[in-house]
This record gives C-alpha cells, sequence and structure tokens, in this order.
C-alpha cells in the first residue's frame, strides 16, 4: 500500500507528492454520460497541475472511486476485472492502462443519451413555415429538426438512405 506520504504529505506533515484535485467534478451516479464526467475529473488533476498525457493512475482511480455513487458505484463493485484495477490503485501500483479499461468500461455501460426521435419525427410532420415566419428562421428550425433525428444534406458523394430520401423529398 502506498504510504501517507504519497497520498498528499496531509498525514505526515511532508509536501504533496501528488497534489490532490478540487474534485469540481462532483460525484457520478450513471444520470450523465461519462464521457462528460470523465473529462470533468481529468480536468480537475489538470487544474491540480498534473500532466494530461501522464496522469498519477492510481491516484485518479482512487478519486474516481471515491467519486461514484449509486449505479456507477455498484457497476464498479460488480465487476471482477474492475474490482481488481481498483485494488491496485489502493495498493498504489495501477497503471495508465487499467485506468484507460475503467474509464472504456464506464463509457460503455453509462453512454451518452439518445435525443427522443419520436418526438423528433413528430416536428417533421408538422414541419412548415408559419405565416410569419422568416424564411432563413424556417430553414434554421427545419434543419435542426432534421439534424436531430440524424439527417444529414445530400453533398457530393454522400448517399442518402431510403427513409432519408423520403423524408427530405417530402418536405
Amino acid at each position: 500500500m502506498a504510504s501517507s506520504a504519497n497520498i498528499g504529505g496531509v498525514f505526515s506533515g511532508q509536501p504533496a507528492e501528488f497534489p490532490l484535485p478540487t474534485l469540481n467534478c462532483g460525484t457520478f451516479d450513471g444520470s450523465v454520460a461519462a464521457s462528460r464526467w470523465l473529462t470533468r475529473l481529468k480536468w480537475d488533476f489538470e487544474k491540480a497541475g498534473h500532466n494530461p498525457q501522464n496522469l498519477p493512475a492510481s491516484q485518479v482511480l482512487k478519486t474516481l472511486n471515491m467519486q461514484c455513487e449509486g449505479d456507477a458505484a455498484t457497476y464498479l463493485d460488480s465487476v471482477p476485472h474492475l474490482t481488481t484495477i481498483m485494488d491496485k490503485a489502493m495498493d498504489g501500483i495501477a497503471t495508465l492502462a487499467d485506468l484507460a479499461i475503467v474509464e472504456a468500461s464506464l463509457k460503455e455501460r453509462f453512454p451518452s443519451k439518445i435525443i427522443d426521435q419520436d418526438a423528433a419525427g413528430g416536428d417533421i410532420n408538422s414541419l412548415s413555415q408559419e405565416k410569419d415566419e422568416a424564411l432563413l428562421a424556417y430553414y434554421n428550425r427545419a434543419l435542426s429538426t432534421l439534424h436531430r433525428v440524424g439527417c444529414k444534406d445530400a453533398g457530393v458523394g454522400i448517399t442518402l438512405s431510403m427513409p432519408e430520401k423520403t423524408v427530405l423529398t417530402g418536405l
């Protein structure tokens, strides 16, 4: 196990070897995308003076484990290879590869939320220019609605799928 001097000097009276982050990233319970929360966690470490290319893996993993709650904590505690990595972090021997495995696992388990395409589909069915709406405003509103459901412009070399062609022709 790592000595208390390596944790941050608080226990030994020595200067901190690993400056601790502020933890402005908050806790993580899986209700937001893991990628978003992990970015905030890494940013806290960068603000504390750590090199983003060479973060102290054990410290990051300990902090990550401590900040997880609810579904995220249950997930970390339930997956054997992740608990092994967390044990390595507690012993101060986790590697950047271990950190990458935990990050990838969290991102896979807690992905970004997908926009409700059914609601946007209803918007498409009623999409028409309002009486006093400027053409540019209507165009931007229509473009935004189409992008929400994954439509794209038919550019040079881009082949649209049949549903995309149908939607665009119906406008």
